[in-house]
Formats: C-alpha cells, sequence, structure tokens
C-alpha cells in the first residue's frame, strides 16, 4: 500500500491468479488497471512493481483520494469458475481483519512453521519486546539482532536498566537530544497505520 499526500492506492500480485499477466499474454488483466485516475498512474507504473518489459505486475489494484468515501476498483469480468480469481481475498484478508488469530493463521500458512497464538496476541497489543517474547516467535533470533528494525519501525522495547519500554530509540542516540517516550513497564502503546498487503 502506498500513501502519499493522502491518495492511497493498494494492489497486489497472486503468481497463482488465473488473472496474472504471465498467463494473459504478458499484459495485465483487462480492468485491473485500466480505470486507476492519471494521479495514481505513477504507483501503478512504479518500476519496482513492474516486469522487465515494464508491465506492472499485478492482479489486485484499489485507489483512494483524499476526498474519496471509499476505495474504488476497476470494472473487471473476472474469470469464471475460480473462488479467489485476483487473488485479493488471500493478499488482503489481513487488512479486513486485524485479529491475532487471523495474522497466526497467515504465518503459519505462509512461514509453514508452528506460532505461538499468546506472543502474536502481545505483539499484536504492542506490548514492550523483551527476549522472552522475541524466543517464542523465533528461538533463533535475538533482541539484539532486532534492535535496528525496532528502532526504525518505532516499536516499544524493554529498557532492562530502567525497567520501562521505549518506543524507538536507539540507545547510542539517547543524547542526540530527540525525544524519548516512555511508558509504564508492560503498557500498550497506541499506534495504528494501514497494513502492508504482502505479495503472495
Amino acid at each position: 500500500m502506498v500513501r502519499h499526500l493522502r491518495l492511497r492506492t493498494s494492489r497486489g500480485f497472486d503468481h497463482e491468479s488465473p488473472m496474472s499477466p504471465f498467463g494473459n499474454d504478458g499484459e495485465p488483466w483487462p480492468g485491473v488497471i485500466d480505470e486507476v485516475p492519471e494521479v495514481f498512474r505513477a504507483f501503478v507504473e512504479e518500476p519496482a512493481f513492474t516486469d522487465q518489459e515494464g508491465v506492472p505486475v499485478v492482479t489486485a489494484c484499489l485507489w483512494r483520494g483524499p476526498t474519496d468515501e471509499r476505495w474504488h476498483h476497476g470494472t473487471i469480468d473476472f474469470p469464471e469458475g475460480a473462488v479467489d480469481p485476483d487473488g485479493a481475498t488471500s493478499l488482503f484478508g489481513l487488512l479486513i481483519d486485524r485479529s491475532p488469530q487471523v495474522f497466526q493463521r497467515f504465518a503459519e500458512d505462509y512461514y509453514e512453521v508452528s506460532v505461538d497464538l499468546g506472543a502474536v496476541s502481545q505483539v499484536h497489543a504492542l506490548r514492550p519486546l523483551d527476549q522472552e517474547l522475541v524466543s517464542l516467535l523465533d528461538p533463533e533470533v535475538s533482541l539484539t539482532d532486532l534492535a535496528q528494525d525496532i528502532s526504525e519501525i518505532g516499536y516499544p522495547h524493554l529498557d532492562q536498566e530502567r525497567g520501562y519500554s521505549r518506543v524507538g530509540v536507539d540507545p547510542v542516540e539517547e543524547g542526540s537530544g530527540r525525544a524519548v517516550e516512555g511508558l509504564p513497564q508492560g503498557a500498550p502503546a497506541a499506534n495504528e497505520d494501514d497494513n502492508l498487503a504482502k505479495e503472495r
């Protein structure tokens, strides 16, 4: 999903979809991007999401302008007999239902491993990360391994020395004048944004 000056567009590509450009003479399925307004064309034609010939690799596309009350999509004649012809149900399911249970099922299916629902629920509630929680999700990853990611996304983590959670501030940069947000230990933080639909 791309957000820019209140313009929003969401695109997905299901490589198993009968609407894939690779099964349609190398072109996007009719209607998927034909009606995308000009203001969104740069997002649709972004080189990172096109093939070597410059063709958009997409099976589902949605857009929403700053004054729109809903999301829009093109007029599409979907192929018959397919349960999820463009892959949108599976690709965007996490945007519709953001519950820990749905993410757990997605993660177990995508990564083909068992995922602890309790740990997912804690992350979903933005509980501060500590090594125990990280190990429940991946025993081979340490909190130190995640330090840069934690800082970049602003996720709360437990400061073992001070006993409170800190939101995305690298301890090395603490004296740089940047604000440090502290939460009582174990308190959830409010931080919600649009999720990215991942390419399957």
